[in-house]
């Protein structure tokens, strides 16, 4: 097992044991964009983000992203074109596809991707083929233009709050699609080889809209036969509006990213807890002491009344919310509609001191409205609707609000892509879904519960014993994991989300490790008993329950998360790296500053109170650089 001086800083900064993949940055005349993990990333000419990825997905008949094994790229670039080709290689289970790519940027702005593939053996696939990405701040609410298929153009718009179709209605069976970035340009788009149509992915907490191929109204899963090519182009083109001209390419330079207080209100905080373990241990008197300095709210306890512990489980709930002196959060996954009042009674009566009751019907997205009205007056209340799955089914079957006393989702970043960026990206896809929510089932409240890495359960095909679950994250564990958490806190704060449940207590899915260890020590390397850095973040907040948070404006996001909490006339800012390179940041102000680092953490994992003592020297305000994941705790009176 490892102990703290031999977790590497990769591990302990973004879960991964070797240093993350750094981008290639391409250009074509005015373009600049990113090329890494076989994914051109955030096209822009200038501040103005065009497309936010293009990239080719394989994907299995459960919706599993099958990862690629890439050769070396072969690149040939100057300053104003580029030509990039690699072979990507998908094998797992009885998926094998292989693929080459053929990448050019020239002079006049326009980038061309070639797709040729080939299924190397027969499969099941739900997609096989190019996705791109359009921002949100260059896209929501705005108008488009599209051509189908059929040759038809048609004005269309993206949706502004989160459409519940798929696709989105009248961006569907299309080849082109065109829409304004700023006053001086467009971006075109040309996609050859299927037809394509597009998702509001904010339904799964994405922040964009995505354009894809294999509509949803061919039934899926589909097989590609043995030997069965697939060939896609994808175009992206500038195309200056009316009299203007395309951008000039502007000088290289980096810009300190900045943040600053929002206003003058601060927001209060939302009520806050944590999920039961999934390893179903009972916690350890130092765990739970270490839980309780979080003076969180409550515990969630999932009770799926199919199983015959259901009662059980319920009861250890209730005992060990009431060791930490915390209310219980339950979701309550019904099964038998003949036994529906005499179940809730039951778990009433077992379940003590109860915050609020999350009710599903197990094998259902929304539990039926009959099924609610039923236990409803049994339960008490507070009593929700909502979906143990992703917010899509929640938008597609909406429950009446007058039959609940709040709407509730769970929230993952991670539903179509798993690499960093991702993650941090879809952070801003959290508020996106509480103030949809907010507006969509008015006047109810909005919870998030379970906030999660990733998703919660399995499906499909087995994964291998000593291969880490899909349900565990290596981020759990690591310094960019308490930088999402401190994103995640801001966007749910400013959002106006009235209660969120992050993760577990304890294990690998945790905020701390168990005493045992991980059951995978060498997949998941943590330190025995020892808490996440995530965990850190948490405490933080202690101090400043009886205020709340400062809204912030953050210039770079995707580089550098950021949250004020303030109570009288103190403020902790919490300002975190999320990147696996320095970042210059400029601060408004000076103040006490304590430094968690690959150092710190590793150095305070076992004795999380080393941390809180640590000395505060005084630093300036203005421009500093934070190390790579590294997260500032500055104390400003």
């Amino acid at each position: 097992m490892s102990t703290p001086s031999e977790i590497s800083f990769s591990c302990l900064g973004n879960g991964l044991a070797t240093p993350p993949e750094q981008p290639l940055v391409l250009k074509a005349g005015p373009l600049r964009m990113d090329l890494i993990e076989g994914e051109l990333r955030y096209l822009a000419a200038g501040p103005d983000e065009a497309v936010r990825r293009v990239y080719a997905a394989v994907r299995d008949g459960s919706w599993n992203t099958v990862a690629a094994r890439r050769s070396v790229p072969v690149v040939e670039q100057t300053d104003e074109a580029f030509q990039v080709s690699w072979k990507s290689e998908h094998v797992d289970g009885e998926v094998d596809f292989v693929w080459e790519s053929r990448l050019t940027g020239t002079a006049d702005g326009v980038i061309r991707w070639e797709f040729d593939g080939v299924a190397r053996r027969a499969f099941a696939k739900n997609r096989v083929g190019f996705c791109i990405l359009h921002p949100l701040a260059t896209c929501q609410g705005k108008p488009c233009v599209v051509e189908h298929v059929s040759g038809d153009s048609a004005a269309r718009m993206f949706p502004d709050l989160i459409d519940p179709n798929q696709p989105v209605r009248g961006l569907h069976d299309f080849r082109k699609i065109r829409y304004r970035v700023n006053a001086q340009w467009d971006v075109a788009l040309e996609l050859e080889g299927d037809a394509f149509e597009m998702e509001d992915q904010r339904n799964w907490t994405d922040a964009s809209f995505k354009t894809y191929s294999t509509p949803q109204r061919i039934p899926l899963p589909a097989r590609l036969r043995e030997g069965q090519r697939v060939h896609q182009i994808v175009t992206v083109r500038l195309v200056a509006r009316a009299d203007a001209a395309l951008p000039a390419r502007p000088p290289e330079q980096e810009v300190a990213a900045t943040i600053r207080l929002a206003g003058e209100r601060t927001v209060p905080w939302p009520l806050l807890g944590l999920g039961s373990p999934s390893h179903g241990r009972l916690m350890s008197e130092r765990e739970v002491t270490l839980l309780q300095t979080l003076q969180l709210d409550h515990l969630r306890v999932d009770v799926k009344t199919s199983l015959p512990d259901w009662r059980a489980t319920l009861s250890q709930g209730a005992a060990e919310a009431a060791r930490l002196g915390v209310k219980l959060e339950v979701a309550l996954h019904l099964s038998a509609a003949s036994s529906l009042a005499a179940t809730a009674t039951e778990a009433v009566a077992l379940a003590g001191p109860v915050a609020r009751w999350l009710v599903l019907e197990e094998g259902k997205p929304v539990v039926s409205p009959s099924w609610l009205a039923a236990v409803r007056p049994v339960l008490g209340g507070p009593v929700g609707a909502g979906t143990d799955i992703d917010y899509f089914p929640l938008n597609n079957n909406r429950p009446d609000p007058a039959t609940a006393d709040f709407i509730f989702s769970s929230i993952r970043p991670q539903a179509h892509a798993f690499d960093d960026a991702s993650v941090i990206e879809n952070i801003e896809g959290q508020s996106q879904l509480v103030n949809s929510a907010q507006q969509v089932f008015a006047p109810l409240p909005f919870v998030a519960s379970p906030v999660t890495l990733k998703r919660r359960w399995h499906k499909g095909t087995p994964r291998p014993a000593k291969e880490l679950p899909p349900m565990v994250d290596r981020r759990q564990m690591s310094l960019l994991g308490a930088g999402w958490l401190v994103g995640s806190l801001r966007a749910f704060v400013e959002s106006g989300a009235a209660s969120v449940t992050w993760f577990e207590t304890t294990g690998w899915r945790g905020v701390m490790e168990v005493a045992a260890g991980a059951p995978l020590p060498d997949e998941f390397p943590s330190v025995p008993g020892a808490v996440f850095p995530m965990y850190h973040v948490l405490r933080a907040m202690t101090d400043f329950r009886q205020g709340g948070l400062r809204p912030v404006a953050l210039s770079h996001p995707l580089r550098v998360q950021a949250v004020v909490l303030e109570s009288g006339k103190k403020q902790l800012w919490i300002v975190a790296n999320v990147t696996g390179i320095p970042q210059r940041i400029n601060l408004p102000h000076g103040g006490r500053a304590r430094l968690l680092d690959d150092a710190t953490a590793a150095r305070v994992a076992a004795q999380p109170d080393v941390f809180c003592s640590m000395a505060a020297p005084e630093i300036p305000g203005g421009e500093s650089t934070l190390a790579p994941w590294a997260v500032l705790f500055l104390e400003v009176e």
